[in-house]
């Protein structure tokens, strides 16, 4: 049996599993075993690629060859797979939450999914709150003014199932930690319900103070 976790202390495993086209090649192998070619057409590659890339984990510790099946299924060393933030390139966590929490994947798509909508919409800045910080949001225009009332439209099932949306709350510990265990409970509830052949949907959910800067 696989690992619940394995901690990579290697850097070259490291830099194999932070690389998200690397990366990629691993998923197939990560709930249970499979052989280089079922793992080949569940990515649509060619199985030559799939079978560099099999050898290549192994050397790096990532996959093992899957006991009981004739050494022709490979599975991942571990469930899961932890990577100190000591052992990657990066110069700040910052930076790394940054390249890796998929910050670009998400505006790219989001734009996709508005499509010709974006050429009529435009971005609203106010400052309304006691922090004194802006917020920003996305809105249409109609008659050179925002609309958003007009935003509830996206909620219409003609409209694909996208949202963006952030602001700066002020909130007192409490509340923010009642706010933080809320959205955790979300991405469980929904996890929950994950369909294997279902649309893939990037959600991204963050909460984090604010720092006065010196």
């Amino acid at each position: 049996m696989p690992k619940d976790q394995l901690l990579i202390t290697d850097r070259a495993a490291a830099r194999f599993v932070l690389d998200p086209g690397k990366r990629a090649f691993l998923a197939p192998f990560m709930n249970g075993g499979v052989t280089i070619s079922e793992a080949a057409n569940r990515l649509g590659v060619k199985l030559n690629l799939m079978a560099y890339y099999v050898h290549r984990m192994t050397e790096l510790g990532l996959l093992e060859r899957n006991l009981g099946a004739s050494g022709k299924c490979f599975r991942a060393a571990a469930h899961q797979l932890l990577i100190p933030f000591a052992n990657t390139r990066y110069e700040t966590f910052g930076a790394m939450l940054h390249e890796l929490a998929q910050m670009k994947q998400f505006t790219d798509y989001t734009g996709q999914a508005l499509g010709e909508l974006a050429q009529n919409w435009g971005i609203v800045f106010r400052c309304d709150n006691p922090s004194g910080a802006f917020e920003m949001s996305f809105a249409p225009i109609v008659n050179e003014e925002p609309s958003p009332i007009r935003v509830q439209q996206l909620l219409e099932e003609s409209r694909p199932a996208f949202w963006v949306s952030g602001d700066t709350l002020c909130l007192d510990y409490p509340q923010a930690k009642a706010l933080q265990r809320e959205l955790f409970q979300l991405l469980l509830r929904y996890k929950e319900q994950n369909v294997a052949k279902g649309q893939p949907y990037i959600l991204l959910l963050g909460l984090t103070p604010i720092t006065p800067q010196e």
